[in-house]
């Protein structure tokens, strides 16, 4: 079942929430999708958005401009020192979801949405 959780993130004084804004439960299943569906956080935004529980990166993205639609996916590690070229189809996740947004304008409060299937 796909299922999605909606992440509202605030910018304010031209500089990125630091802190982050946090999912307000725990998304258990692979991401399979992110999407912001407007320009709300100016032309363009630099996102981050990883998981709480280990600190692993779901999906950094510089100046993207909204309003966009990410399918985040992993490298398979072949065994060798080097990770492989196939993907495996959605970043697993166990838990809270943490998205840092830096954005060019004064003050901005924007939306994202995150797709998974369990």
């Amino acid at each position: 079942m796909i299922h999605c959780e909606t992440l509202v993130g605030t910018v304010s004084a031209a500089a990125a929430n630091a802190a982050g804004t946090f999912t307000t439960r725990p998304i258990v299943g692979r991401i399979i999708e992110i999407r912001q569906p407007g320009t709300q956080w100016g032309s363009t935004a630099d996102y981050t958005f990883t998981r709480r529980l280990d600190g692993g990166t779901i999906l950094a993205g510089v100046d993207y401009a909204g309003p966009w639609s990410n399918r985040p996916a992993g490298l398979l590690n072949n065994g060798t020192a080097a990770a492989g070229t196939a993907s495996q189809a959605g970043i697993p996740c166990a838990g809270e979801v943490q998205l840092v947004v830096g954005s060019a304008v004064a003050s901005a409060v924007g939306t994202v949405h995150i797709y998974y299937e369990d």
